[in-house]
């Protein structure tokens, strides 16, 4: 059966903390770069087609904060869901309710 395979890779404090302090120490430093290599590196375990990350994630390690620039003439965007083409390898999708990334 071809169904789809989630696993959620998250780096917590023992206080279940997803951010703080804790990311500055070196223990913090190794795992991050482990689950890189084993998610995203030359020789990746998973042969994942996509991953998922909230809005504060995302500012922190892709959009760094920007401020979104809005195109007030663009049309209305339909209701209903959004299928792309399957022209990539890879797909972000980042889950943003308040509309702040830029």
């Amino acid at each position: 059966m071809n169904r789809p395979y989630v696993f959620c890779h998250m780096q917590v404090s023992l206080d279940g903390k997803i951010i703080g302090k804790f990311m500055d120490i070196p223990e913090s430093k190794g795992s991050g770069e482990f689950f890189y290599n084993v998610a995203f590196g030359e020789n990746a375990h998973y042969k994942h087609q996509g991953w998922l990350s909230g809005r504060t994630t995302t500012d922190d390690n892709f959009t760094h904060y920007k401020k979104p620039e809005l195109d007030e003439q663009a049309p209305e965007v339909p209701a209903g869901d959004f299928v792309t083409e399957p022209t990539g390898n890879k797909y972000y999708i980042s889950i943003d309710t308040s509309g702040k990334l830029g």
